[in-house]
């Protein structure tokens, strides 16, 4: 019996065209599983980092807009304490220290949105009111969720 009959059907069951439409739906579900699920890229459990974001200068209403407790976004961020450390004509620098959902690798480091979370890192954190962006500039501690 040949492995493909005169009407391109393998091992007399299966259509050649069949059957390479459905190796490729497999292949292209099996990577978006790869993706969705960050790859298995060494990242494993889920901690709180807390961590010191220099943001501004901004306006006052940029401060003002700021609380402190649990963001209402789907990020994991909570606000621990908004300082303002330097108020210019042209706005106010804060220091937003923040708790951040991240994702510890498999050698212990901490990666937020699928980055490594380190001393100088660039932000953008949404905090429902407003978004800011700024720069890390302390990683106070780490503890488990």
């Amino acid at each position: 019996m040949p492995v493909i009959d005169e009407r391109g059907r393998v091992l007399g069951v299966v259509n050649v065209v069949d059957l390479l439409v459905s190796t490729l739906v497999v292949a292209l579900l099996a990577s978006g599983v790869v993706v969705v699920t960050d790859g298995g890229a060494g990242a494993s459990e889920s901690v709180r980092q807390t961590v010191v974001v220099e943001t501004g200068p901004h306006g006052t209403h940029v401060s003002e807009a700021i609380t402190s407790g649990d963001v209402p976004t789907a990020e994991g961020i909570s606000v621990q304490n908004v300082a303002v450390v330097n108020e210019t004509d042209s706005g106010s620098t804060l220091h937003l220290t923040v708790s951040l959902r991240v994702r510890q690798t498999d050698d212990g480091l901490p990666q937020y949105r699928g980055e490594r979370l380190v001393v100088d890192r660039t932000l953008r954190l949404d905090l429902g009111d407003v978004i800011v962006s700024g720069r890390v500039i302390d990683i106070v501690e780490s503890s488990d969720e």
